[in-house]
């Protein structure tokens, strides 16, 4: 319950951002394109759930996946 709690406040401040900028469909394919890669890539998604894993290490790879545009 908590967990949604907090995804939804990140999802409302991400979106809330992305319109204020003018990024709105830009964010969208963003988002798009990471929920495919978690639905067709196990071990992706697998290291994104890890404990074990650093958080600057999961930045890591997120940033040599999807880089910066």
């Amino acid at each position: 319950m908590l967990d949604s709690i907090i995804a939804e406040r990140y999802a409302k401040s991400l979106f809330e951002l992305a319109l204020e900028k003018g990024k709105l469909e830009q964010v969208r394919k963003d988002m798009d394109l990471i929920i495919d890669v978690c639905q067709n890539n196990r071990d992706f998604r697998h290291m994104l759930l890890s404990p074990v894993i650093r958080p600057d290490k999961k930045i890591m790879v997120m940033d040599a996946i999807f880089p910066a545009r």
